[in-house]
Parts: C-alpha cells; structure tokens; sequence
C-alpha cells in the first residue's frame, strides 16, 4: 500500500487509487471503483476537518467517508459512515448514514451563507436489521458540488454536589460541505425508503447531529480519538485535498 505524507499525516492509498503531490495539494485519483479513496492516519485526534478542491458530482458517482476509532482498550472500530449515492432514477443522490453507530435522534441541519434554512429530526432504530442504512437528506443531483468533510464532538458532563460525574452526553456533529437543492423529508422515522416533499431548499452545507448519554463516565471501551479517516469515491475526475485541520472537542 503506497503512502505519501501530507500535513504532517500519512495518507495510504485505498484500493486502485493513486496519491501524488502537486503544490501543496494531495491529488487523489485512478478512483473508478467505489471502494477506491484514501486512509488518512491521523495519530489520533477528537476530529478532523478537510477540504477539498470543489467537485460536482457527475451521473453515477458516489461518495463515502469512515472514521474510525481507537478505544481505551486499544482497539480499533468505526464510530461513524456517511455516504452519498445516487438513488434508482437518478434524478436525486441520498445522504445516507450507518443507523449502527448513531443514537436515537438524528438531527440533519442544513445552512446557506451561515444561516440555517434547514433542520429535520429523525427517530433512529439502529437496532432495526432493516435499517442499517438510513437515508437522511434527497439532494438534487444536478448541480450538486462537494468540498469538504468533517467531524467534531461535543461533551457535556453533568456533576452532583460532591463533584462526581453522574451523565456524560456525547454529540457528534459529521458535516459535508454539499452546495446544492435539498428536498426535505417528510418521514419522522430514519428509513432507507424516505418520502420526499414537494419543496426544495439551497444549502451549501449539511451537518448531521446525534448525541449518547451514558450515567457516570464514558466507560473506557467506548472513549477514544479518531485515528483513521477513511475516504472513498468513484470521481472520473479524482479528488484534490488541499487543506487538514484538527477539530478540538468542546467540553461543557
């Protein structure tokens, strides 16, 4: 597996993709298989924001980012998927998420110029064997742009008189730069068949939001940073990163 170092990461060429270097930019491309990306070796960070040189979408093409996790127990998991793909007609690309590894609510915001013009709740049933992969967003498919990808969490502790810990939430926000018409759902419940509106609304980014709460502290085997952002595509074109930046957790 062919690495190249970029931002002070190692970046491990997926599958048939190809890395190289061209003006402080990391160029990836040969991506004609889905599962062909890159592997980006943080060494361990709360998040990671990266930006990409901006890539319209063409008929077909999907796109998929993984962030895996390595726990208190030392091992390695996923903690979060995201994908877009077309749907049968090709007329919209569904924003889909792994409903395993989200929590009971989802949340799906949507922003134009810094200004929300778009938020929709969902109930999750990650434990549904039908639903692994639910659909949260129907964008349009022509004119669909992407240029970045990233991942923050948030947590907010809650303490009794003596200061001992007693709830910890955890929220995760996964956003996608995504400059595009989105039309908004009209199901409550996550589901890999959504039901469309009539409406549409331009946002140049989506942000999806869902949180855990535990009693007490986080227990070890679940707590941990990223260590690998997993990011893959079938662009004809490739994908050009062009900057990385770490996303500190926000303690409350």
């Amino acid at each position: 597996m062919s690495s190249v170092i970029f931002n002070n990461r190692e970046h491990f060429a997926k599958r048939d993709a190809n890395l190289v270097l061209v003006n402080n930019q990391l160029v990836i491309n040969n991506l004609s298989h889905p599962a062909d990306g890159v592997i980006i070796d943080t060494a361990g960070v709360s998040g990671l924001k990266v930006d990409f040189l901006s890539h319209t979408l063409g008929q077909g093409e999907v796109m998929g980012v993984t962030l895996n996790m390595r726990d208190g127990l030392d091992r390695m998991k996923s903690v979060a998927q995201w994908a877009l793909c077309p749907e049968s007609s090709g007329t919209y690309a569904y924003l889909a998420v792994n409903s395993r590894l989200e929590g009971e609510n989802i949340q799906v915001v949507g922003k134009k110029n810094g200004d929300i013009v778009l938020c929709q709740n969902f109930i999750n049933e990650p434990n549904d064997p039908y639903s692994n992969w639910i659909v949260i967003a129907a964008i349009v498919v022509a004119g669909i742009i992407i240029a970045g990808s990233s991942h923050k969490k948030t947590v907010e502790v809650t303490r009794d008189n003596q200061g001992n810990v007693v709830q910890t939430k955890v929220k995760t926000t996964k956003s996608v730069g995504l400059n595009g018409t989105v039309v908004p759902l009209m199901n409550t419940h996550a589901s890999i068949t959504p039901e469309l509106s009539n409406s549409s609304i331009e946002v140049d980014e989506l942000h999806i939001v869902s949180s855990r709460t535990y009693p007490g502290e986080i227990p070890a085997e679940l707590d941990g940073d990223i260590e690998e952002v997993v990011m893959t595509a079938n662009f004809q074109s490739g994908l050009t990163i062009t900057n990385e930046t770490e996303v500190v957790t926000d303690v409350l």
